[in-house]
């Protein structure tokens, strides 16, 4: 049982081949059963092809057997929110926009096509990449540890109580508990004593409820996937009994994140007792109460289980998000709104300057713009804002010589922070940075600027730390 559970990089391999087969069959069988035409049975098989060999040629690949595992990660994501929606549904989600299915497959396998190209490229320059020996510095990795443990209680603290600006110390909450994951992990595995696999279990399992209770949807299996991807780095293995954890985990939170939201997020009561007119009352939430109401949302769709699959349908929404705005922006551009030209791109070079040395620095208000501009959000509403991934917002500004050329970029700009990251390999603090710094960008669901944003206010942050 064991080794079709725990899958090394030749049974990997083997399995991509047979659900790439089993895919083939099936999309098959809708062609012979008219559900599909023969173009579009021809465009699925191309993006198939793109998408499992994308994952079967990093495998296959003896340079990247010591690289971290930021490219099958990101095929991971394009593959189960762009790809896996036609497997689900050959109708899209916007019924005026059945004429552009074609230019949706071809766009996503364009997509993740240069993507690849773009990461692959530099191995036909790059050799072997040569390591930098780092002597004493892990020496002080309990010391950085347990710093920065108290540091992110104080962040969870400040979010509650609001001793520091939220916005400034908030944006250091998802690096510093990725790296204390990654630190942990090693830890243990140079020391493999019961107090270190305490420490890594109640780290994770703590900090995960808390995040939880906040409402997030995205960042708390974000910290599983990090663990699963270090495991992997080090061991070479995958088992598949903790990815199918990790996703029923996804499952039942995305169910059940509405019912913890209108318990634990901040409302508001309508006070007129004052002669200034009306005025709104904000009640905050608490940590310890956010989690009791958490515990207590927990139980009761447990109890009542039904209310787990009344949802499936916004469950799909979700989850095909990034190929529903793609949807929606090939439909809309260039025929009723014109390409940005590279509008959305100007604020990446205000990104490295701190806001209180550049007080005009611009703000980061693009999933609200997209959302207006694709007139997914009322034009009254200044709040919402609209997930807008990396691949549609390169076809927003650009087309289709945005999706080639940008991903492109973007392939090899990714395979550059890998590269620095074996440069550190000997390290575990220098390198877990490098990894927690690439991380960011495995999940593309937001625009470009954002992404990039995080990246350098955390590279910032950890060469404060080195320094």
């Amino acid at each position: 049982m064991n080794k079709f559970l725990v899958l090394d990089n030749k049974r990997l391999k083997n399995l991509i081949i047979i659900v790439f087969s089993l895919s083939i069959i099936f999309f098959l069988q809708l062609l012979i059963r008219n559900e599909i035409n023969f173009v579009t049975f021809i465009l699925l098989f191309i993006l198939l092809t793109i998408n499992y060999f994308s994952f079967f040629f990093y495998f296959f690949l003896k340079k990247e057997e010591n690289t971290f595992p930021i490219f099958p990660l990101i095929i991971f994501y394009y593959l189960v929110t762009f790809t896996a929606y036609f497997y689900f549904t050959r109708d899209l989600y916007y019924k005026e926009s059945d004429d552009i299915l074609s230019l949706l497959i071809i766009s996503i396998s364009s997509g993740i096509l240069f993507f690849s190209l773009g990461y692959f490229s530099p191995n036909l320059l790059i050799n072997k990449g040569k390591s930098i020996r780092f002597k004493y510095i892990d020496r002080y990795n309990p010391l950085i540890i347990g710093s920065l443990f108290i540091f992110l209680i104080f962040i969870h603290a400040n979010i509650y109580n609001s001793y520091f600006p939220y916005g400034f110390i908030n944006q250091l909450r998802e690096p510093i508990t990725l790296i204390i994951i990654s630190l942990l992990y090693f830890s243990y595995i140079h020391n493999k004593t019961v107090l270190m696999l305490m420490l890594n279990v109640f780290f994770i399992l703590t900090f995960f409820f808390i995040e939880i209770s906040t409402g997030s949807t995205v960042f708390p299996f974000m910290m599983f996937l990090m663990l699963i991807s270090v495991s992997y780095f080090n061991t070479k293995k995958i088992n598949l009994i903790h990815i199918i954890f990790l996703l029923f985990l996804i499952f039942f939170f995305h169910s059940i994140k509405h019912d913890i939201r209108l318990k634990t997020w901040s409302t508001y009561t309508v006070d007129t007792a004052g002669t200034s007119g009306i005025h709104l009352t904000e009640t905050k939430p608490e940590l310890t109460k956010n989690l009791n109401m958490t515990y207590e949302a927990v139980l009761d769709n447990i109890k009542d289980n039904k209310r787990l699959f009344t949802s499936l349908n916004y469950q799909k929404f979700r989850l095909f998000h990034s190929n529903i705005t793609l949807q929606r922006t090939l439909d809309f551009t260039p025929n009723y709104v014109n390409y940005l030209n590279g509008q959305s791109y100007k604020p990446l070079p205000y990104k490295i300057i701190p806001r209180f040395i550049y007080k005009n620095k611009p703000i980061e208000e693009w999933g609200n713009f997209f959302g207006k501009f694709y007139k997914v959000i009322n034009g009254n509403d200044f709040v919402t804002a609209w997930n807008y991934p990396i691949l549609s917002e390169f076809y927003s500004n650009f087309g289709f010589k945005g999706i080639i050329l940008g991903m492109f970029i973007l392939g090899f700009f990714i395979k550059m922070l890998v590269l620095i990251s074996t440069f550190f390999k000997t390290s575990i603090l220098l390198s877990s940075m490098t990894y927690v710094v690439a991380f960011n960008l495995v999940f593309q669901e937001s625009n470009l600027s954002l992404l990039i944003g995080k990246v350098i206010n955390q590279s910032l942050f950890f060469i404060c730390i080195i320094i």
